[in-house]
């Protein structure tokens, strides 16, 4: 194995696509209702551009690591990943706090999370709702980096 794939896309934005998708809905019916079809034309090739992106981490033995971005599976940017070689690596469960400032309100999202750590510092290169994916994926990443792996699940 000379490198491992993470894609963080599909776990952090499943809320945020489905929102897209209810409110470019709801914008489609309007702007039909008002005869607005370039509106509506728009609103729809944006929510298909949307979800049609995804952007990964390409983490290498060599630890020439990349950030990828594609767009229906083909890549259309990449650069490069500046993350610290890890003595070790952590997997554990992090909670993360969507506020919305117009009515106050906000939501809890519990994620599996990925991170290198090294001395006193830390780089996240996973996070995703899925524990078996993420925990698969740091097991690829300690076997590549030959690195030991840290489950805070097991806690």
């Amino acid at each position: 194995m000379e490198y491992v794939v993470i894609d963080n896309s599909k776990a952090i934005y499943t809320e945020l696509n489905w929102s897209i998708l209810i409110v470019s809905a709801i914008g489609l019916f309007v702007y039909m209702i008002g005869s607005f079809w370039i509106g509506a034309i728009y609103i729809l090739c944006v929510v298909i551009l949307l979800k049609g992106y995804s952007q990964v981490y390409k983490i290498t033995k060599v630890f020439d690591n990349k950030t990828q971005t594609y767009l229906f599976g083909k890549l259309i940017w990449e650069s490069k990943l500046e993350v610290l070689f890890p003595d070790y690596i952590s997997i554990f469960h992090a909670s993360f706090l969507s506020i919305d400032r117009e009515s106050g309100t906000h939501s809890r999202h519990k994620r599996w999370v990925v991170r290198f750590f090294a001395d006193n510092k830390y780089d996240t290169v996973g996070i995703n709702n899925d524990y078996n994916y993420i925990s698969e994926k740091a097991i690829e990443l300690g076997k590549l980096l030959e690195v030991e792996v840290f489950d805070g699940s097991k806690e």
